[in-house]
């Protein structure tokens, strides 16, 4: 994400091009990383949650840095996605959506 805070807009071949080392950048930076789950806070418009979790369903906490990172890639990758809204990645099936979050579960 640039400094203004706006999601970055690219051509077509450079978002297949981002979509398709997306699984493979994720490993990079947390290797056991099974999902990410993005959740905007209700009273920023640009600060988001990111939680990852690896296979077995527990939170990883890496560094401030690479949750940032990560937030930027998906954005490279996906900035047609509604992010005023919770989205998901899978790492199974490279696949990114959203999701409905219901109170006690992520």
């Amino acid at each position: 994400m640039n400094p203004t805070g706006r999601i970055r807009r690219s051509s077509a071949g450079s978002r297949r091009h981002h979509v398709a080392y997306l699984p493979f950048k994720i490993r990079t930076l947390v290797p056991d990383a099974a999902s990410i789950l993005i959740t905007p806070l209700p009273d920023a418009d640009t600060i988001r949650d990111v939680t990852i979790y690896d296979r077995a369903g527990r939170p990883l906490t890496p560094q401030p840095e690479v949750l940032a990172h990560l937030l930027g890639l998906l954005q490279a990758a996906h900035p047609e996605a509604d992010w005023t809204r919770s989205l998901r990645w899978q790492a199974d099936g490279n696949v990114f959506r959203p999701v409905e979050l219901t109170v006690g579960a992520a």
